[in-house]
């Protein structure tokens, strides 16, 4: 995808996400990540029905939906809803499931809808703890981070890539690009830092930039690998120049409950 196409997508996407971030309440804020959960949701079960995997989307969505309520009803935990969820899901499957074909093809099906559920609904309710319990300075970080990081090893890949990282994966991803991509996500960290936590340790703002740059880097050949199995390129063309929604969301699912927990760890909880 060339510069041109991405850029404009880009810019519409970082102001729509700087306003919600700096102004929306968290009732908002959470609604809107919602969405952004089902779209994804939705791009991956369709990724798994081309490989004639019999996913339930709905049951998935709920599954997804009920992983990220702990964050918003006091008193929920989050293994409490993973218990009830599981439960729920292996009930629409026991119900559902009424001929041989079926039968054969469940193992698959329970175990991608309830893999979807989780990769994509549980893992981005961190990216609403992350403004919840430590501010919208956080979630700054967290994004210019990833933001940084992954076009300069898009941009370093391009002008020096020559080692492929995972061409079984991701085609293009080159060892350069991962490296230069690294650095940057630490520089940027130290940079983003001393802005958005001014009097805060350099060197803990470079490990959590180190941190981001090895997770975020991981998320995208693991759903490239979704895309290879089902012969597709993107998820979708919702966004021009992106793909779809799961293709703009691979770097932070995995890294948004690393960096909540580094945040735990390192900062503690203000």
């Amino acid at each position: 995808m060339s510069l041109r196409r991405r850029l404009p997508t880009a810019v519409v996407l970082l102001a729509v996400i700087a306003a919600v971030v700096q102004w929306s309440p968290p009732p908002v804020f959470f609604g809107l990540l919602q969405i952004l959960v089902v779209a994804g949701l939705l791009e991956f079960y369709g990724l798994a029905r081309r490989r004639k995997i019999e996913v339930r989307p709905a049951a998935g969505t709920a599954l997804a939906l009920l992983l990220q309520l702990p964050w918003v009803v006091p008193g929920l935990k989050p293994e409490m809803a993973l218990a009830l969820g599981l439960f729920g899901l292996a009930m629409v499957f026991l119900f559902g499931v009424r001929s041989l074909e079926a039968v054969v093809a469940f193992p698959a099906a329970i175990a991608v809808t309830a893999f979807g559920a989780v990769y994509i609904g549980f893992t981005m309710g961190y990216v609403y703890g992350l403004r919840l319990e430590h501010g919208p300075s956080a979630l700054y970080f967290f994004l210019a981070v990833i933001v940084i990081g992954d076009t300069g090893a898009m941009l370093i890949g391009k002008l020096f890539g020559r080692r492929k990282m995972a061409p079984w994966a991701s085609p293009n991803k080159t060892w350069e690009g991962a490296v230069g991509g690294f650095v940057l996500s630490v520089a940027a960290a130290v940079g983003a830092g001393a802005v958005l936590f001014a009097g805060g340790s350099p060197a803990v703002h470079a490990l959590a930039g180190a941190l981001l740059g090895l997770v975020s880097q991981a998320g995208d050949p693991v759903e490239s690998l979704f895309k290879r199995a089902a012969g597709v390129k993107d998820s979708s063309g919702l966004l021009p120049g992106h793909g779809g929604f799961l293709d703009r969301l691979d770097g932070y699912l995995l890294a948004a409950p690393a960096f909540y927990y580094f945040l735990c760890l390192a900062w503690g909880r203000p």
